[in-house]
């Protein structure tokens, strides 16, 4: 059942029934739990499990599978996707830069350099063989950040 993002639907055991006849209320009871927080023993044990049984239930195959669609439903409604994620990054990168707090700007810069799809860090390195050469790239670098304005929405 597909449902408009902001028409979301909460998922029921019933649902999940639905979904895998296999599965009994107790194990449903445990999909649940485990997403709330992902501790496999306090999931177990407020299932109706024992604690030690709650690594070899997420281990099965069909309990994992519902657990993958409870958080694809989860990630669905609440919009956050890769597109959001790097959004949110740039605007705190900017942000931080306009109050002056540089550790801030950098950790939002270090975070989007990691993002699948700009994937910054993959490239080629770059080899320095003197400090003037470190230096001239400097400063291209902050040439090239003083030309960039901030986006609109910050102004």
């Amino acid at each position: 059942m597909c449902y408009p993002r902001h028409m979301t639907h909460k998922l029921t055991i019933a649902d999940l029934l639905g979904v895998s006849d296999q599965l009994t209320h107790k194990e449903c009871c445990y999909c649940i739990e485990y997403c709330k927080d992902f501790d496999v023993g306090r999931a177990a044990q407020a299932s109706g499990f024992s604690a030690a049984d709650g690594m070899e239930l997420l281990s099965q195959s069909r309990i994992s599978s519902v657990i993958n669609r409870i958080l694809s439903e989860r990630m669905y409604s609440s919009e956050v996707d890769a597109a959001w994620v790097r959004e949110q990054l740039v605007n705190n990168h900017y942000l931080a830069l306009q109050k002056d707090n540089i550790n801030a700007s950098n950790t939002a810069l270090v975070n989007i350099a990691k993002l699948a799809e700009v994937d910054a860090f993959a490239a080629t390195k770059i080899e320095m063989s003197s400090d003037e050469q470190v230096r001239e790239r400097l400063q291209r670098a902050r040439q090239r950040a003083s030309n960039n304005k901030a986006p609109d929405f910050l102004h």
